[in-house]
């Protein structure tokens, strides 16, 4: 396989050195490949990408290698459950989620006010 992912996590000498053939190959190794394309074709035409980045949850070449840098990832296969970055929040991102929500709650409040001296004719 042109990608070992038991090296996947171990920092930027490996992810640096990989290239857009080295994933073809190995989604077609892994089993990711377009359907009705003769097996005598290239990796190149043969591979399906779309399928290998998405159970790998990343939508590009560069997505894909900054995730393979930063996490151990499993050997994919076709009807693997996509991998799914999670987010952690931080103190400091709460804290911005509830001043934004109470900053949007003070706006929606006084476009909905209304001064009875207006309505009154």
């Amino acid at each position: 396989m042109a990608i070992d992912f038991e090296l996947s996590g171990q920092g930027p000498s490996v992810a640096e050195t990989m290239t857009l053939a080295d994933m073809q190959d190995a989604a077609v190794e892994c089993g990711f490949t377009k359907p009705n394309v003769a097996s005598t074709k290239t990796h190149a035409q043969r591979a399906n990408l779309n399928g290998f980045f998405k159970v790998l949850g990343v939508t590009s070449v560069s997505g894909f290698k900054k995730r393979f840098l930063n996490e151990k990832l499993p050997c994919p296969y076709p009807s693997m459950t996509p991998l799914i970055a999670e987010k952690v929040r931080t103190t400091t991102d709460v804290h911005s989620i509830a001043h934004a929500t109470h900053h949007r709650t003070t706006k929606t409040f006084l476009s909905f006010s209304f001064s009875p001296q207006l309505t009154e004719k």
